[in-house]
């Protein structure tokens, strides 16, 4: 059976002796696989070992196709248009320029077989409910279309294998739903890193990465929740059994400490009773070797029972809630931070200590808003009128390619 993806005891470890990935063996067939984990166990770095990014430590990853991907981190060039995010502006060009009259064979092999290429990709854009020029800008997407278009070009790529890293990230609930319907349709092998529980209950299976190794699980989210669970419990109950085996070798070994004790007592009397040096070694050396025996006997088993222990212990997830105290951002109570006033007049303060959720459909002009209040230049203007009233704000960007180096 052909497997698109096949990695055989691969291992990855970051330069600086970081173990990534340790001797793990998986394959992904065609079909929908979701690969989850906690942040910061390799997700991402699996992806970039599939599609080559990234060479493996030790073992080999075998891929049986051209790979598209999705980065978690997006960047867009401001120069950019719709036609570039879709992966189909060269085609288009050589079209145009063969329609203007240029005959030049290297346009006709861009173009390939592909002329209907913007036919395919209004269609695509139509159904995934999108109706925008192709000549458009990028720079006047909001990040959430922007990543929505960049996986509608990943599907009229056509890629036998396609891997998304986080494609939820900055989408609306609307536009999520818009991701969920595009990937139930998808051909070849989707490979999905994610936290959204809606698209990993698209999924035909989850492979889930933990402690440098992946697990794979036939089905969906619930399915993968349910298999966990029982695979917990089982580990609990071998957990209790290990733990229940220690405690009857460390009581073993009491009794045997007693029962030592009462034989190197029974020498020491024979031995004043009046025998011979003899007789006084025989008793001596053979409640010594006894002992020495005995105490051996009880050590190996305890250690082994505490093996037993480790290991039961390792295979039951640690589910503890991690808090983290931030702060005091030292803003008095009732302080004015930032001011709105709507196209309406109507005036919106933030005081201080408090949090705001901004929220509303991708495109609405949320990250536009933030923009204008922080003075960031080239921003379009908002509808809605911005005064900030401190000079303390700290900003974390969309779009991590803004980040000041």
């Amino acid at each position: 059976m052909f497997n698109p993806v096949l990695l055989n005891q691969v291992a990855f470890t970051w330069p600086d002796g970081t173990p990534c990935l340790r001797e793990t063996s998986v394959v992904f067939s065609a079909g929908f696989t979701g690969i989850v984990g906690r942040n910061g166990s390799g997700k991402s770095t699996l992806l970039k070992l599939i599609c080559g990014e990234l060479t493996p430590t030790q073992g080999l990853v075998t891929v049986g196709g051209t790979v598209g991907v999705l980065p978690q981190d997006l960047t867009l060039h401001r120069d950019a248009h719709v036609a570039d995010l879709l992966g189909i502006a060269a085609k288009l060009e050589a079209i145009r320029a063969i329609e203007a009259g240029d005959l030049d064979a290297q346009l006709f092999d861009v173009i390939g077989d592909d002329w209907a290429v913007e036919t395919r990709a209004t269609r695509q854009l139509a159904a995934t409910g999108f109706d925008v020029d192709l000549d458009r800008s990028v720079e006047t997407l909001s990040g959430g279309e922007a990543m929505l278009l960049a996986i509608v070009g990943l599907k009229l790529a056509g890629n036998p294998i396609t891997l998304l890293d986080e494609p939820t990230n900055n989408l609306d609930r609307p536009s999520r739903e818009r991701l969920y319907q595009l990937l139930r349709g998808w051909t070849g092998t989707l490979i999905v890193v994610s936290h959204d529980v809606g698209l990993l209950r698209q999924v035909d299976q989850i492979a889930e990465l933990r402690d440098g190794r992946i697990s794979s699980y036939g089905g969906n989210w619930d399915d993968y929740l349910a298999q966990v669970d029982s695979e917990q419990e089982a580990a609990r109950r071998r957990l209790a059994s290990a733990e229940q085996r220690l405690r009857a070798e460390k009581q073993q070994q009491a009794q045997a400490q007693e029962k030592l004790a009462h034989r190197q007592r029974l020498a020491a009397k024979r031995a004043s009773e009046g025998v011979g040096k003899m007789a006084q070694h025989y008793f001596t050396n053979r409640a010594e070797r006894s002992g020495a025996k005995l105490r051996r006997g009880v050590e190996d088993q305890i250690a082994a029972a505490a093996d037993a222990v480790e290991l039961a212990e390792s295979k039951v997830r640690d589910e503890t809630t991690i808090r983290i105290d931030l702060s005091d951002p030292m803003v008095a109570s009732g302080r004015r931070l930032a001011e709105f006033v709507d196209s309406a007049g109507r005036s919106h303060l933030i005081r201080g200590p408090e949090r705001v959720a901004l929220v509303g459909p991708n495109g609405v002009g949320k990250t536009v808003l933030i923009s204008n209040l922080l003075g960031l230049p080239g921003q379009p203007p908002s509808p809605v009128a911005t005064r900030l009233l401190t000079d303390r704000v700290g900003h974390l960007p969309q779009r991590l390619d803004e980040i000041d180096d």
